[in-house]
């Protein structure tokens, strides 16, 4: 679910979608950049996870609970992300 979080901000955070996306993982830091030139720094701090992007791109995705996540950027943009994982057999 953590992997599939930090890729959702880094694919909602760029304009446009690119041809590939390179991300590399240093402790609770991902760096990634794609084919189109965006780049971005995600923190992850507790159950907080705090997105730098090129071109002042800005978000934080906060945990609510078990199950959800709750993000807001700098460009007015929200969104919930379910984990429902837990639930599957």
């Amino acid at each position: 679910m953590k992997k599939l979080l930090l890729i959702t901000l880094t694919l909602t955070s760029s304009v446009a979608m690119a041809n590939y996306t390179t991300c590399n993982n240093f402790g609770d830091t991902r760096i990634c950049r794609d084919s189109s030139g965006f780049s971005s720094t995600t923190h992850r701090i507790g159950d907080t996870y705090i997105t730098n992007g090129s071109g002042g791109y800005r978000a934080t995705t906060h945990r609510i609970g078990d199950d959800i996540y709750r993000g807001r950027d700098n460009r007015g943009n929200t969104w919930n992300i379910y984990d429902d994982l837990d639930n599957k057999y």
